[in-house]
């Protein structure tokens, strides 16, 4: 049976097709509900260890896929341009500082060990050093978006001594993605600022904090 499209339907596929070409997301000015108290200052760190960044699949201000109307994939990126682990550690480092906590962004390049990155911390000399190491990271919007992240959250005292390793993953579908929204942005945000909230006020992160 052969099938019939519409003219309509047809305009349809390339206006949804055509939103999905140069999708930015919002990373650094997310403003996010981050507190913490007990120290004077933080020096702040995101490792991108996604394995498609570090073999150059995919450059690493890349944060998702955003899918036309035949469900071809396009790239999502940061607004910013600038590489994800530095705009997810500026917002945690912005949000810290109205917490009155002296704040400090290290940046880490993607070749670097978790090792490596303990010790580039260490050498800042702040009470608490964190780092969040990213084993995936990317949303995929169609029409609904999917967010899926792996990392870790890594606490240190001055002194280097791992306080805490903790592990955060999950495959989560964050909602219908709005009619005139592009590439699932403002579900992606709000689920940005819900999870860090989430995640400094882990009971285990806030003890070490």
């Amino acid at each position: 049976m052969a099938w019939k499209v519409s003219r309509t339907s047809i305009l349809v596929l390339i206006f949804v097709s055509g939103c999905a070409v140069g999708v930015k997301h919002d990373y650094k000015l997310a403003t996010l509900d981050i507190q913490a108290e007990t120290v004077e200052s933080i020096a702040v760190a995101t490792l991108d260890h996604r394995g498609y960044v570090l073999d150059a699949r995919k450059n690493d201000s890349f944060v998702g896929l955003s899918r036309g109307g035949f469900g071809n994939p396009f790239d999502i990126v940061t607004l910013s341009g600038n590489p994800l682990a530095d705009d997810i550690s500026y917002s945690i480092a912005a949000s810290l500082d109205t917490s009155s906590v002296r704040t400090m962004v290290i940046k880490i390049e993607p070749s670097q060990s978790v090792s490596n990155a303990f010790a580039k911390l260490q050498a800042e000399g702040a009470q608490r050093s964190i780092l969040l190491t990213l084993r995936e990271w990317k949303s995929d919007s169609y029409f609904n978006v999917g967010f899926h992240y792996d990392f870790d959250i890594s606490i240190l005292d001055a002194q280097g001594n791992l306080l805490l390793e903790k592990q955060f993953t999950a495959d989560e579908d964050i909602g219908v993605m709005g009619p005139f929204d592009t590439g699932g942005g403002e579900n992606v945000t709000v689920r940005f600022r819900s999870l860090m909230a989430e995640l400094f006020q882990d009971p285990e992160v806030m003890k070490h904090l």
